[in-house]
């Protein structure tokens, strides 16, 4: 490799970790949050334990495309009753990734409504510098309710399809993916912000064996070791 092919390189390695980091930032803060709400829980969540018959805070478990999938209601979970990150729901694929999930409801003409502020928190807590969207590595999803069909788009995805509007009718919204889609790809963990690197020990075996170069970096921030 020639200097130049080493620039390159050690960008991309940074780029990587930088996002592993403020992956793993964000999901150390749920978690902490979480973890608040289940020794202090609101009314909110009190009332959903007596309905649900499960203690405040529980997780819910879905077994999707081969995995354990962890389901959270982080919906007016936070300081004050507002949402965490600007999500409602957040999903935790083992260590190794997590989606945050903002949901809408058309109105009863069928548009939707832009939540300005909320938008730009859910897109404050993605690892990933968009635009272009990366799809792979986004943790900020929007679910669309509208009255002829559901679909997930990220958060950045919709921004720019709102662009300088406040509203948008729902049929604006295509090339989403439906519920079965996002599930199946999040559990296949081809979609969320990756927490850790996949598969460490097989990749530092492989690159070794095949004189590659491997990266080796430790977070020291002992609140969002996962």
């Amino acid at each position: 490799m020639n200097l130049e092919d080493w620039s390159l390189l050690a960008r991309a390695v940074n780029r990587d970790v930088e996002m592993l980091t403020r992956a793993s930032k964000t999901q150390g803060d749920v978690r902490d949050l979480l973890k608040t709400r289940s020794v202090s829980p609101s009314e909110e969540q009190i009332i959903d334990a007596d309905c649900f018959g499960q203690a405040p805070g529980v997780h819910r478990i879905v077994r999707v495309a081969g995995s354990m999938l962890k389901i959270w209601k982080i919906h007016r979970a936070g300081l004050d009753l507002s949402d965490v990150k600007g999500a409602d729901l957040y999903y935790e694929l083992g260590n190794r990734k997590f989606v945050l999930v903002q949901y809408k409801k058309s109105s009863s003409t069928d548009r939707v409504v832009l939540d300005k502020p909320q938008l730009v928190e859910l897109e404050k807590a993605c690892p990933v510098n968009c635009l272009p969207t990366n799809r792979f590595c986004c943790g900020s999803w929007y679910a669309l309710h509208g009255k002829k069909k559901i679909a997930y788009f990220t958060a950045c995805e919709i921004r720019e399809l709102f662009g300088a509007y406040k509203s948008r009718k729902a049929d604006y919204f295509v090339n989403g993916l439906t519920r079965k889609q996002f599930l199946e790809a999040f559990g296949s963990c081809n979609i969320g912000a990756r927490t850790r690197p996949i598969r460490v020990a097989a990749y530092q075996t492989f690159s070794i064996d095949n004189d590659h170069v491997f990266f080796h970096v430790e977070n020291q921030d002992p609140s969002y070791i996962v």
